[in-house]
């Protein structure tokens, strides 16, 4: 047995570690105790499911952090992007914040443009899968700077040459800015219009 006045208690399930060093698994409900070796939980039976993904689209070429949704997740556990033709972009920087909400990356370099489903393993093996929740859109322009570093002295100038190239039939403005630079770094102009 368990001994221990474990029938005297009130609630409907309790985890108790016993003499043996084994946890006691105790549901009153249903009139079952279970045992398992320390450190062994069981898996969790109904396992993990997946509710949403934010933001639910990123560009292809480029990183993008997203914050997922759902039920059961456990840490350690993974994600992945499935594209319609297969296609697999594993997630980074996993971090399960708790059961339910985890943050990743998804580094969508070479990334198809196309409805893409996602995927979540966790380290017990149960898996989850959420078709057709996030797309991968094609870049509306690709931005190039000439020389690719500067070095400036405090109070100082420099200059760049920034050149935005059109892609897939892309006509607005590009506004730019500056960041990581010290406190008082200006960048002018802030914004380039189609045509200049």
């Amino acid at each position: 047995g368990f001994g221990g006045g474990l029938g005297d208690l009130s609630v409907p399930s309790a985890i108790l570690l016993d003499a043996y060093k084994r946890i006691v698994v105790a549901d009153w409900n249903n009139g079952r105790v279970s045992y398992y070796a320390s450190g062994a939980l069981p898996a969790n039976s109904q396992g993990p499911t997946l509710k949403g993904i934010q933001p639910p689209q990123g560009p292809s070429g480029f990183p993008v952090s997203v914050t997922i949704t759902g039920t059961g997740f456990m840490v350690g556990a993974t994600v992945k992007l499935v594209a319609e033709g297969g296609t697999e972009v594993q997630g980074g920087n996993v971090q399960v914040v708790d059961g339910g909400y985890l943050m990743a990356t998804f580094d969508l370099t070479g990334a198809p443009p196309g409805t893409w489903s996602l995927a979540l393993t966790n380290p017990d093996g149960q898996t989850a899968s959420l078709p057709g929740i996030f797309t991968v859109t094609a870049p509306d322009f690709r931005l190039a700077a000439t020389p690719s570093a500067q070095t400036v002295i405090p109070g100082g100038r420099t200059s760049f040459t920034v050149t935005v190239a059109p892609l897939n039939g892309f006509v607005g403005a590009v506004d730019l800015t500056l960041m990581g630079a010290p406190t008082g770094a200006r960048l002018t102009p802030g914004r380039i219009k189609p045509g200049e």
